[in-house]
């Protein structure tokens, strides 16, 4: 069975902001400073590092019936074999069903666990019971429980006293758990622990603007393939003023993986690890100290003469849980690794405001931290617009 991996305080603020994200990026400090990068390699087969057999599900795999919602979840995470992490805007659907019963898709090894958990909405509070049914594995039936982080010690208990739950925002529809609230899976009588998630916030895929491209290049070499020089791609960012979701750092990789970062002094800065698929966390890497992992925030300078932000003091690699056949231990590996990586800072992702707009029924104009505005402003604007046959548009848009 997976272990559960200790995590220090983590101070961060889970305000019903409209587009606020999780803010990871204070006082992180998920696994040992020290930890270093083995020799470049292939993924291990799940089989090589003691994982239990895929879990069979109890709970409805099916979408059950309700109202559907879509929804971006900023949360912590499990990587197996290196620690809780923060993985950010992972697509979620959620069911307001009959009865007060509400259905959320699973996010915790959902490739093992492909199903829903079951929540009761009293108010704006949804209640998730200790006990629930979610899967087995090896014989095992495997439950839900709450669980509590200790901010002092850093520890993440059981509490079998307290369900776990999350509240509804009346304004902006924003879904959030308590900032010290965790939940997992164990064997059913609370032995074991299987995984845990917590500190989640859920935001209406309707609140987020749409994304801009912006052109990109880097340098990639992985464990079956030779190093690449300045290759070309794209990278979409979704930017919410003093926040952005990156997507298309590891395009060979993780294609759609999202990052979070921060926008400051007009540079952008990321922390690393997240996590990018199951199991897989991106981590910038100085191969210069060795296979340093980096755990504090690395900047894209801005470079006027290219007007681009560029990195290329560090490595952006993936991690993953590696075995060594040898000392019969488990450790950290990775497959491929990314170099100069430079991000255009030119978009034509931002449009024009226009005076009309057919079949549009209603707009509303919002600055870039999600506050409402009576009309658009000079500078970035995000709009959204109601058309007459129910659908929603949101786009950026300068004046």
């Amino acid at each position: 069975m997976r272990k559960l991996l200790l995590i220090t305080a983590v101070l961060f603020s889970l305000g019903s902001m409209a587009q606020r994200p999780l803010d990871f990026t204070k006082n992180i400090r998920t696994f040992n400073k020290n930890l270093k990068l083995n020799s470049l390699m292939s993924q291990m087969p799940t089989s090589h590092i003691a994982k239990p057999a895929k879990a069979q599900a109890k709970a409805p795999a099916k979408a059950p019936e309700g109202e559907s919602r879509t929804y971006y979840l900023d949360f912590y995470n499990q990587c197996y074999g290196v620690s809780i992490v923060p993985e950010v805007h992972k697509a979620v659907n959620i069911i307001f069903g009959s009865e007060n019963k509400v259905y959320i898709q699973n996010m915790m090894y959902p490739s093992e666990f492909n199903t829903y958990i079951e929540g009761e909405l009293n108010g704006n509070v949804i209640t998730i019971k200790n006990g629930q049914l979610i899967g087995e594995i090896q014989g095992y039936n495997m439950v839900l429980c709450n669980m509590v982080l200790d901010e002092t010690t850093g520890q993440i208990s059981l509490d079998t006293s307290n369900d776990f739950t999350l509240t509804i925002d009346e304004n902006y529809g924003i879904i959030t758990s308590d900032i010290t609230g965790f939940i997992g899976i164990f064997t059913e009588g609370y032995e074991m622990v299987y995984t845990c998630s917590g500190m989640m916030q859920f935001t209406p895929a309707e609140l987020y603007p749409k994304a801009d491209e912006h052109e990109y290049t880097y340098d990639y070499e992985a464990y079956s393939t030779p190093l690449q020089t300045n290759k070309k791609g794209t990278v979409q960012i979704i930017n919410l003023g003093q926040y952005s979701y990156v997507k298309g750092l590891m395009p060979e990789e993780a294609p759609d993986a999202w990052l979070m970062a921060v926008n400051e002094n007009g540079s952008l800065s990321i922390t690393l690890p997240q996590i990018i698929e199951e199991d897989r966390c991106a981590a910038f890497v100085d191969f210069k100290d060795g296979g340093a992992i980096i755990q504090t925030p690395v900047t894209f300078e801005y470079d006027k003469a290219s007007d681009s932000y560029v990195l290329s003091e560090y490595s952006l690699t993936n991690l993953f849980a590696s075995y060594d056949e040898a000392s019969g231990t488990l450790g950290i590996g990775y497959s491929a690794s990314y170099d100069n990586l430079k991000i255009k800072a030119y978009t034509t992702g931002i449009n024009k405001v226009e005076d009309s707009d057919a079949d549009v029924v209603s707009t509303e104009y919002y600055d870039l931290s999600g506050r409402s505005l009576n009309n658009a402003q000079k500078g970035i604007n995000i709009k959204v617009m109601k058309y007459s046959d129910g659908t929603t548009k949101t786009v950026k848009v300068a004046k």
